[in-house]
């Protein structure tokens, strides 16, 4: 990661990250790239479903923001889209958490629960897996499972079938670089005019 990048975190970090339990409003930030499905989808390295089955915060320094908490989150794989992850677990990086009563979070992070089931975009990052676009890379499912939960101003917007979210992430090429984050999405559109779910990333 170069010096430009590490920058745009760090800003990122201090506009966002909050301790002790205090949270402002989530800015707009310029350190977060706004992704279309097709951009989000193209910069990932795996996509992927399943229930989160494990969370642990620990604390350890990120670039020039001295020690955070950072919180491992473990997902039991149940259906792969993009990428071969191996084993049949994976573990994402997300920054914040709690440790016994201080806490830490960072407003552009993803938000899991333990035993919530989920579609995640990931790619790998400071040697480790994140969501690709910081929340722009999670999303909820309901409790069948065949559901994506919609989150306002993400790159899925609206609630929609898994089915068809399948089927626009084999419809984005797996050359890396010809989508730009501002160009119009394509290929996905809401199956119907369901009110955007609350519970996906923030």
């Amino acid at each position: 990661m170069g010096p430009a990048c590490r920058t745009s975190v760090a800003l990122l970090l201090s506009a966002s990250f909050t301790l002790l339990g205090y949270v402002a409003p989530r800015p707009t930030s310029a350190a977060v790239v706004p992704f279309n499905f097709a951009a989000l989808t193209e910069r990932s390295k795996f996509i992927l479903t399943g229930e989160v089955v494990a969370l642990r915060s620990y604390r350890a320094p990120f670039h020039d923001a001295g020690e955070v908490i950072y919180t491992d989150v473990t997902i039991r794989i149940e259906k792969v889209f993009k990428g071969a992850p191996e084993g049949a677990e994976i573990t994402i990086q997300i920054l914040g958490g709690e440790i016994g009563e201080r806490w830490q979070k960072c407003l552009e992070s993803a938000r899991y629960e333990r035993g919530e089931k989920v579609l995640v975009f990931v790619r790998d990052y400071n040697n480790a897996v994140w969501n690709t676009g910081w929340f722009q890379g999670k999303y909820r499912l309901d409790a069948t499972g065949s559901q994506v939960l919609g989150v306002e101003h993400s790159p899925i917007p609206f609630n929609t079938s898994l089915t068809q979210v399948e089927a626009a992430i084999r419809t984005v090429p797996k050359e890396t670089g010809s989508i730009a984050p501002g160009a119009e999405p394509r290929s996905l559109e809401p199956a119907s005019r369901e009110t955007p779910g609350k519970g996906g990333s923030k």
